[in-house]
């Protein structure tokens, strides 16, 4: 089969990028051709209105159907699998893709169909005020982009998003979990086409058998709130005598009003600046890092 992968990159390589690049090789490895249209946040830089431009290419972008158009003139494509399409490439393509026969998988990394800023979490909590009453007009009433303006922006492209259906040509959702698979049948009423596919990653069988006999407890993402750190250092506390390990990201804004104190954790990946490293390190009162 012929594969047509899209992706908007974002500023900083991140896990998607990750999950559409070992998409990418499986699909090749069994033999199919696969084709990916990528486009990068680091094109606003060059763009007349900067990064406030996105609030329109967010809606629609001419350069990415032209693009597509003359990708499918030349190729033909089974299949697309969209990924995040935020805020250059916009979600335009799927209509046009569908128009052109083409069977369109979308792979929801996140929430960004329902939330504005794709989390489902605000100021330290769960929020999924913008599945109700105001909808995405929440997001500028709460501010949940920090500021007035850019709150404003992302409800406004969101709303215009949802509005315009582009999601309605959507063949397959792909969801990461349940949790994720029943909004997504709840608020898009389509349940008939969502998936469950979890994000997956190549372990060969000599790292199969040390994970084996490994004995600590792990956490791999973006160390930020959101994503459950705190939580996960909090449980690391009330298990001292348990060896905790963290694969990540480090996030300089971090806050935390308890000090913790972990045993030994372990830092195996993540950004090695020895600057940010100590600095979250104090912040959290750990006693050793490694």
């Amino acid at each position: 089969m012929r594969f047509l992968i899209i992706h908007n990159e974002y500023s900083v390589r991140g896990g998607e990028e990750a999950v559409v690049e070992f998409q990418k090789n499986l699909l090749e490895l069994h033999g199919h051709h696969v084709t990916v249209y990528r486009r990068s946040y680091a094109e606003m830089g060059s763009w007349l209105l900067g990064k406030a431009g996105g609030m329109f290419t967010s809606v629609f972008n001419p350069r990415s159907l032209r693009d597509l158009k003359k990708l499918c003139n030349h190729n033909v494509f089974d299949v697309a699998i969209v990924h995040n399409v935020f805020p250059v490439i916009s979600p335009v393509v799927i209509p046009f893709l569908k128009g052109r026969g083409i069977r369109v998988l979308q792979v929801l990394h996140n929430y960004r169909l329902f939330c504005p800023v794709g989390t489902f979490y605000r100021d330290g909590h769960i929020c999924e005020d913008c599945t109700g009453k105001g909808r995405e007009w929440n997001c500028f009433r709460k501010r949940c982009t920090g500021g007035a303006v850019s709150a404003l922006s992302f409800a406004i492209k969101f709303r215009l998003v949802r509005l315009l259906n582009y999601y309605g040509d959507v063949d397959s959702f792909l969801c990461l979990n349940a949790r994720q698979a029943d909004l997504t049948g709840r608020y898009l009423k389509a349940s008939d086409k969502v998936r469950i596919l979890p994000n997956a990653v190549k372990v060969s069988e000599g790292e199969r058998r040390q994970a084996s006999q490994r004995k600590y407890v792990s956490f791999v993402g973006r160390l930020s709130e959101e994503k459950g750190f705190f939580d996960f250092l909090k449980i690391a506390a009330m298990m001292p005598d348990c060896e905790f390990r963290v694969g990540g990201g480090v996030e300089c804004q971090l806050k935390c009003g308890n000090t913790l104190q972990c045993g030994l954790l372990r830092i195996l990946e993540g950004r090695r600046a020895q600057g940010a490293l100590c600095g979250f390190a104090g912040r959290f009162g750990f006693e050793q890092m490694v």
